[in-house]
């Protein structure tokens, strides 16, 4: 019935099944935990922990680990050549979940990671090859965050999210594939992330951005984004730019939401497009698109309205009167929804497709 902790301080392979029992943790130290074995069970309350993020417990089996139960877990490094992997239950990826004393209690430096308090803090990394994790996230730490970031590496590299996920960092997404699953959602609360063109965002699940203000970058050239996502910020003035400093423009295969937050395509310098070409657009009263920026500087990118032959017409609806800067309509669009209107403060064309304005207007001003 009492708490303990064992450290392991020398490398480590496990060949068999590795189980940490209740109220007991295991914890790396300065070295990695290698998993060849099948199944790692995280007893309810077990915890499997490190004494800093470079000290990962290393996924390495060639047809994958199942961890089981509803612990807590350290870092974690998927190798390349394994595939298969699966967390499935634990809570999330906490580094140096007991403190600095290796045990459970102590205060400041000691103190225990406290999910009531703080988000969890751990990483996701994928080696540079084929590599592939399946995660079914219990309740989280604070704001129900289940991981900090996300590095992947390889066209290789699958990441499947098979349960509502929440992020508190950041995602390095250079090449492989992120699949979220029906009916869940990736709550993303970093502020900077990153899409290498050619990695892949799939859904039928969504992608919903949680917090600003957020600089989305797409790295060396144009990223498509083909899950629905849904932009819904702290305020109506909190901001998602879509990086002027990055090579690339941004398209949104699938619906898109703005739920509450202002949208930022570069900015009076390097303007960055956002191209649409989903079956949903929807608008809220407390959503924008940023004609100029914070000194009056006309904001560059533009707002493309461009269905694929599958979806048009492309379905435009808004409640309220949002606002919006430079707008391109390329195909079919019609607009719904109960707002009182859309208003555009920029240039406006219709350079391809029928606009169908039901009984909505648009005002440019």
């Amino acid at each position: 019935s009492g708490r303990g902790a064992v450290t392991c301080a020398v490398a480590t392979t496990v060949n068999g099944t590795l189980t940490v029992y209740d109220n007991q943790a295991l914890i790396i130290s300065g070295v990695n935990l290698t998993m060849n074995g099948a199944v790692i069970n995280l007893n309810n309350s077990g915890i499997l922990a490190n004494d800093g993020a470079a000290n990962t417990l290393v996924l390495n089996r060639a047809t994958g680990t199942t961890i089981n139960g509803t612990g807590w877990l350290p870092d974690i490094t998927v190798a390349v050549n394994s595939v298969g992997n699966k967390i499935d239950g634990a809570r999330g990826l906490v580094t140096n979940f007991l403190g600095g004393d290796y045990s459970f209690g102590g205060v400041g430096g000691n103190a225990d990671f406290d999910p009531t308090a703080a988000q969890a803090n751990g990483s996701l990394t994928f080696g540079a090859g084929t590599a592939s994790l399946e995660v079914v996230f219990g309740a989280g730490a604070l704001n129900g965050t289940n991981i900090f970031n996300i590095f992947t590496a390889d066209a290789g590299n699958t990441l499947t999210v098979s349960s509502n996920m929440t992020s508190a960092g950041n995602m390095a997404h250079v090449a492989g594939t992120i699949a979220i699953g029906s009916g869940f959602t990736w709550n993303y609360r970093g502020l900077a992330p990153a899409v290498t063109g050619g990695a892949q965002i799939l859904g039928p699940g969504t992608l919903a951005f949680r917090v600003g203000p957020t600089i989305f970058s797409s790295v060396a050239s144009t990223v498509t984004i083909a899950a629905p996502v849904v932009i819904n910020l702290g305020a109506a003035a909190t901001t998602f730019t879509v990086d002027p400093a990055a090579a690339g423009h941004l398209i949104l295969s699938n619906d898109f939401t703005v739920t509450q937050g202002t949208v930022v395509l570069g900015d009076n310098v390097t303007g960055r497009n956002l191209t649409l070409t989903g079956k949903n657009f929807t608008m809220t009263a407390n959503s924008s698109f940023a004609a100029h920026d914070g000194a009056g500087a006309y904001i560059l990118g533009t707002l493309i309205l461009n269905a694929s032959t599958a979806n048009a017409p492309l379905i435009w609806s808004h409640t309220g009167t949002p606002t919006l800067g430079n707008v391109t309509i390329s195909n079919d669009v019609t607009l719904g929804g109960t707002g009182a209107g859309l208003i555009i403060y920029r240039t406006f064309t219709h350079n391809g497709g029928t606009l169908n304005f039901s009984d909505r207007n648009i005002t440019i001003d």
